[in-house]
């Protein structure tokens, strides 16, 4: 699909009577949406902040009033996408009380769900993030970190963790994503994602233990 056959909802043209919040919110997420796409299109190298505006169907002049650059609206995007993913499992685990495998399916399920939201964000997140400033490289590893550190908590709670190294839930993490990308990269479908998804469980679920 491409970014040009994905349009984000866009606010009725001329006078509405919409509040000045309300329409800055939209554009905003518009093109935190469209960096994604654009992203996962493009590639990281052949992104233009013209063609995050034309996809996101926004003014330069407002990206501009609204991010410092290209880098400060892709990583408000994955800042974005990240504290999305929290909140869906947070709401999830308040309501479903089960073992430990099925929380970490759970969690699995709810990011690639919210990958498949936005057109390219899966290979923008997964292939291409990676490829990216140092700035971007970084923010990438805070988010991995920041998982791993949520894998470790469903595990153990917020409780003693004697004998568990301190990298334990971002390596499980990476070999997820490694995984995740593996299949990106070799056009894998939806599927394939499913047993994705079923092996880094049970991986996750037996190191654990």
């Amino acid at each position: 699909m491409s970014v040009s056959d994905v349009t984000p909802d866009r606010l009725p043209r001329g006078r509405h009577g919409i509040d000045a919040d309300v329409v800055v919110a939209s554009q905003r997420e518009r093109l935190l949406r469209a960096v994604v796409q654009v992203v996962g299109e493009r590639g990281w190298r052949g992104t233009r902040i013209a063609d995050v505006v034309a996809a996101a169907a926004v003014s330069r002049r407002t990206f501009y009033e609204l991010f410092d650059g290209l880098e400060g609206c892709f990583s408000a995007a994955i800042e974005t996408g990240f504290a999305q993913l929290i909140a869906a499992i947070d709401h999830e685990d308040v309501a479903v009380s089960d073992d430990f495998g099925d929380r970490v399916r759970r969690f699995l399920r709810a990011y690639v769900d919210l990958l498949s939201s936005t057109p390219g964000a899966t290979r923008a997140l997964h292939v291409e993030m990676l490829r990216g400033s140092d700035e971007v490289r970084a923010l990438h590893d805070r988010v991995m970190e920041a998982i791993g550190e949520r894998l470790l908590v469903s595990r153990y709670g917020d409780g003693d963790r004697d004998g568990v190294p301190r990298d334990f839930g971002v390596t499980l993490v990476a070999g997820f994503e490694h995984l995740l990308s593996r299949h990106i990269r070799a056009g894998g479908d939806e599927a394939g994602l499913a047993l994705v998804i079923d092996d880094a469980a049970e991986i996750a679920v037996r190191a654990l233990a």
